[in-house]
This record gives C-alpha cells, structure tokens and sequence, in this order.
C-alpha cells in the first residue's frame, strides 16, 4: 500500500487560492466560525483533529493531526492519497483503480474540513473529529468527481435550485458480534422484548449518549429479529447532515462496540441463513421558501400530493440503477442465493420495486400522517449502503420524476407482496446479484450523466474486483460454509 502512501508532503496552493474558492467558501471560514472553532478547541481541551472521508466502499479513510498544525493550515487543506477513496478493498488490499492511480501518478488530493461538522468526540479524551471536502491538486484530475460527500452535496445543490430540500435519516440495524469469533454474542432472540432490550442497554446507551453529544440526535432502540441484532433510529436532518449523521452514526457504534470489547458489523448478511441488517432511507421533501412538506396534501383523497407522486414515480422508473447503489456489495445479494434454497426470508424483504401506504412488503413504503410527519421509506438499502452514494441517487431519481412529471403506472399494493406474486411479476424486475446490479446502473444514460462516467468507471472497477475476491473465497473454502462464511465476515468486518 505505500504506493498510495508515499507522499504526505504539504502542497503550496498559494497560487491556486482563487481556484479553490468555492471548496473554502463551503468550510464558511469566516472569522465567526474561525473563533467559535478555536472555542471549542480550548474548552474541550483538544490536543489531535481525525479528518475523515468516506471511501466508495463506505468505509471511513482518513489522517490524525495535532491540533496546532490543523488549525494553522485549515484553508489551505491537507494531503491525501487519490487512491484512498477507490483503491482499497475492505481488507485493506491494494485494488489496481487506473483513474486514481497510473493515471495520476498515484498523487495526491486534498481534504477540506467542513468545520460545520467539527464535533469533539466523547469516547476519546482530547480528540475531534470533523468531515472533510476532497479536492484536486496541482495537474491532477477533479478528485471531486470521485469523492461520493461531494457528489451528493452536488445534487443537493441542484435540488436546491428546483426551490426543494431533503429532510432524511437513515434507519441502520447492525450485528453485535464476539470480538474474535465474529460470531453472535447471544444465540437467542425475541423482538423487541424488554428483557432481550436490557441485555443490550449497556452499550446502546453509551451510543445514544455520544450521539447526543456529536449532535446526532438518537431516538430509539430495541433488540430486532435475529440473536445479536439490533436498531437505534435517529431524527432526521435536513441536507446533506441526514448522510452526514449516517456516517457518525456508524462510526459512533462501531466505536462504542469496540471500546465494551465486542464487535458491531454493517454487514448486510453477516450470517447465512439470519435477516439481513436493513439501512432504509426514511425521507421528505420540503419547499424551501414556504418550509412546508412537498409530499403531504390534505386536499388530495390519498393525502400524498402530486409532486410527492412524481417524486416516488422517478424512484421507481430507475429502480434498477436504485439497487446497484443502495444494495452495493456482493454480500447484499445473498437474500437473493436464500431464496433460492427455500429459506424463509422474512415477509418484510421488501426487495421488490412496489409501493403501497404504511406497506413493510413493498420497497417503498409511503407514510402520511400529517403535514410534519409524512414520507418515504425507501426499504431496498442494506445497512452496508454509502449513505452519500444511495441519498444522491435518491436526489437524482426523484428531481427526473419531478422534472418529467412521471406518474404512477401501478396502483399502491395492499397486503404481503411476498405472498400474491409470482416471480415473473414486473415488481421483482429489479437486480439480484452485484454483476447485474452493476449492468443496470451502467445502462441508465441519466445515472450515468450525473454520476459521472469518470466515476461510474471506478465504481464499477471497484465492485468487480470485489466479486473476484468473493469468488476466491469461495474456491479456498471449497464446500465448507462455515470456513466460507468467516472469510466473509473477516473481509466485510470494517463495514
């Protein structure tokens, strides 16, 4: 990995000051924030600063600073390897990505904190953390282009200038594990049920505490359907801070989990035949100007308005380039493989491109209570989604079906999907391994347009060589799932 190491050295921008304009003006460094940042500094006692950006993978990568040399060189960003958001696998090995690596002479980019998101972390005497913009360097390509945060602050900007914004949150599940084994720390389970709550109330409040303190506000939380599994939901934000609580979320409970001793895996499938961890997207959409809800409309017989219904007819009209991105590892298929084999999946799969109100079966679900507290849960993600990537193309989706105007072709569904349709239904024309999921976002010219081909190129490099890996695993463990199986979770246990 040195290759993608090798050069920390700090850049001269001097001459690149007015280029880079619009990347500092985002960090809104004025002198107000420079002093409120230099505050909390002092009064949480900060002796080192986490720079952190989430690689394609949806893996956070990032540097370590004192906090003097931060606050000294803030404005003019921090050098860091191209590679690092595209050419790291899991586990840590080397992917051969050529737009990021012999294309730019394996160099480097930089970060940008967005001081917005500067938050001392609680778990961690003397350390904050704070999310960062990556840019280009000197003679090197749009590093923003590849960088999943800002592409979804792009479309968020093009949301904006339709006069809409989003208010989200993601609803994550995760697998409580043994630190070395990886295998559940509990062999039974009982949804929901205070005793099974309580076994897990020591570090789900722990969590639920730092949240609070990182300014991610928790909810909930309760035991879910599988031994070791668990969900704490969270408020949702409006822009880009629901991806952005997504990331700290995950990062808090990973934390927290590895500070009791034990593991938390985002794993989707962590365990063959077990539900899959879940990562829905629960969101709405809000006018701007009048900061009223867009998708509800008391006058309206359904109370889900007309814009709300262009919106979910764009989420379905690209439900299958939806799926490459809110289903983004080979793992995320293995619903899918079990079917196949006649486990019982659960009848609140949801993998399907159906609709219906306050329907667990169908993939989007539509929730209208009233004006505050209406939206749409996107049920496809599982918890190893990137939250930029899926929320941009949630964004991208939804403003087409605005933009065209599409409308609902199908009536919303009422009952268990799972059990009316047969397999052949246009309601499960949707992918059903990575390789196909892959094909289908290639093959949407207006996912493509507004990914970028640059990045779709390396998103698609990155995910082949995933289902190589896999796909080695598979001949080393042979006919042995058990051996399998702890392959698989040694690969993803970063997730």
């Amino acid at each position: 990995m040195t290759k993608y190491f090798e050069a920390y050295e700090k850049f001269d921008f001097s001459f690149l000051v007015s280029k880079l304009s619009l990347q500092i003006s985002k960090m809104d460094l004025t002198p107000k924030t420079g002093e409120s940042l230099r505050q909390q500094v002092t009064e949480k006692q900060i002796q080192l600063v986490r720079l952190e950006t989430e690689d394609i993978n949806s893996v956070s990568r990032g540097i370590l600073l004192d906090v003097d040399y931060f606050m000294e060189n803030i404005k003019e960003g921090f050098s860091f390897p191209l590679g690092a958001i595209g050419c790291i696998d899991f586990d840590g090995q080397p992917v051969h990505n050529y737009p990021l690596d012999e294309s730019t002479n394996y160099s480097n980019g930089a970060l940008y904190p967005d001081v917005s998101t500067f938050q001392n972390l609680p778990w961690k005497s003397g350390t904050a953390s704070v999310l960062c913009h990556l840019s280009t360097t000197p003679g090197n390509l749009n590093a923003s282009s590849y960088h999943t945060r800002s592409i979804c602050k792009q479309q968020f900007e093009k949301l904006n200038r339709l006069g809409f914004d989003l208010k989200s949150a993601f609803e994550y599940e995760f697998y409580v594990v043994d630190k070395e084994t990886l295998k559940p720390v509990d062999t039974k389970d009982n949804y929901a049920a205070t005793l099974f709550n309580e076994k897990g109330s020591k570090i789900s409040s722990r969590i639920m505490e730092s949240l609070k303190k990182i300014g991610v506000c928790p909810e909930k939380f309760h035991m879910e359907c599988a031994p070791s599994m668990f969900e704490i939901t969270v408020k949702p934000s409006f822009g880009i801070k629901g991806a952005d609580d997504a990331i700290r979320y995950r990062s808090t409970v990973k934390e927290i989990c590895r500070d009791e001793r034990v593991e938390a895996l985002f794993m989707t499938t962590p365990f063959k035949y077990e539900y899959r961890s879940n990562g829905q997207l629960n969101h709405s959409l809000w006018n701007l100007t009048e900061k009223t809800n867009v998708f509800y409309d008391a006058a309206n017989p359904t109370q889900l308005s007309e814009k709300g219904q262009n919106w979910l007819a764009g989420l379905k009209a690209h439900s299958k380039a939806l799926t490459c991105l809110a289903l983004p590892t080979y793992n995320c298929y293995q619903c899918f493989l079990n079917q196949e084999e006649g486990f019982d999946t659960g009848p609140m799969l949801s993998m399907n491109n159906a609709w219906g109100y306050d329907n667990r079966t169908v993939a989007h679900r539509v929730k209208i209570l009233n004006e505050s507290s209406s939206y749409i849960e996107y049920r496809v993600p599982g918890s190893a989604v990137n939250p930029y990537l899926i929320t941009a193309g949630l964004l991208i989706a939804g403003m087409d079906g605005l933009k065209r105007n599409l409308q609902l072709t199908d009536p919303p569904y009422v009952g268990g999907i799972y059990r009316n349709e047969p397999d052949c239904s246009p309601y499960f024309d949707i992918p059903k391994t990575l390789d196909e999921a892959l094909r289908c976002l290639q093959e949407d010219e207006l996912f493509v347009k507004e990914l970028g081909e640059e990045f779709i190129e390396v998103f698609v490099t990155l995910k082949k060589n995933e289902i190589q890996r896999i796909e080695e695993m598979k001949k080393i463990s042979a006919s042995d799932d058990e051996i399998l199986w702890k392959l698989y979770r040694n690969y993803y246990q970063i997730l």
